[in-house]
Parts: C-alpha cells; structure tokens; sequence
C-alpha cells in the first residue's frame, strides 16, 4: 500500500490530500474467464488485500481526512468501503478517477 500526504496552499485556502492505493486484487477468477480490457476492473480484493486494507483503517493520518473520494472500480471501492467503516467517513465515488 502506497501513502502520499501533498499540502496544498491556493488563495490562502489549505488543503491537505491523503493519496492511497487500494490494496491488492485478485485477478484469479477473472483470468479463468479470460477477462480483459475493462474487465478487469471487476477483481475483487484478495486475502492480502484485505489484511492490507483493515491495516490502512487504523492508520492515525486518517484521523485528519473528512471524506473519502474513491474510483468506481471493484478494488478501490472495496478499499473505501473498510476505510469508510472504520472512520465513519463520508465516500464520494467519481467515476472518472481511473487508470489511464
């Protein structure tokens, strides 16, 4: 899992970002079914994953966070979902936010 904290200064307005990767996926199943291009998008967490997920929502850096802005995709959503039951937080998907 892959932290970046940049601050942020514009018009004397701060804001402070939290960068977070989703934890890892298992493409298993979808490789069975021969799943490609967008498909993939669908690979769920594995178990490591998980454990690096539930590990991420006690992280203190997130005790400054006051929303959760995730991608639509399977993996980063499931990531979002443990963060945002464990901080109470409010989740905002953008279905734009993906890989390029």
């Amino acid at each position: 899992m892959a932290f970046e904290l940049v601050d942020l200064d514009r018009q004397g307005t701060r804001m402070k970002i939290i960068f977070v990767r989703h934890g890892e996926p298992d493409y298993r199943e979808l490789e069975e079914r021969s799943y490609i291009g967008f498909g993939i998008d669908l690979a769920p967490l594995s178990d490591m994953g998980r454990q690096q997920v539930q590990k991420l929502s006690k992280n203190p850096l997130l005790s400054s966070a006051e929303i959760i802005v995730s991608s639509a995709v399977a993996r980063a959503l499931e990531t979002a979902s443990y963060v945002v039951c464990a901080t109470g937080l409010p989740l905002r998907v953008e279905p734009l936010l993906h890989e390029w």
